[in-house]
Formats: structure tokens, sequence, C-alpha cells
């Protein structure tokens, strides 16, 4: 690839990291604002039960083979202690 595309390549990758592993969801996250891509809560779950949203940064794998499974049902137990 072009050196230009693969820095910018870099640079996102690196930046959607960090945004997933500072243990905190910035609503001003550029990385929100693509519809496909997965929250940082679903990677902390991920991190948390190791089990399900394996899709980094593209929430439509996740969709695909099943991988909101158990985050889902998570949640529920979640919002019916609140």
């Amino acid at each position: 690839p072009h050196s230009s595309t693969l820095f910018q390549f870099t640079l996102c990758t690196l930046y959607g990291n960090l945004d997933n592993h500072f243990g905190y969801a910035f609503p001003w996250s550029p990385v929100c604002w693509f519809p496909l891509s997965a929250s940082t809560e679903e990677h902390e779950f991920h991190h948390s039960k190791n089990m399900g949203c394996f899709g980094t940064k593209l929430s439509i794998f996740n969709s695909m083979f099943g991988g909101y499974e158990q985050y889902n049902k998570f949640k529920g137990k979640q919002e019916k202690e609140m």
C-alpha cells in the first residue's frame, strides 16, 4: 500500500485500540460516529467475561456470528437489577 494510506490506517487502528482500552466510554469519541462500530462497553464485557463481542470495532461480525448472544443476556440481567 501507499505509505500515506498505511500511516492513516496505523493511526486509526492505534486510536481505536486506545479508545477501547481506556476503560471509559467517551461520548465525544469519533469512533462512535460510525454506524457499524462496536461500543467500548461491549469491549469491556469481552474482557471481563471473555465470551462474545469478539469484533473489535466492527459490530457487523458480532451480529453475523452470534457474538452478541451472551452480551444481550448480560445487559438484560443488568437492566432487571436496576
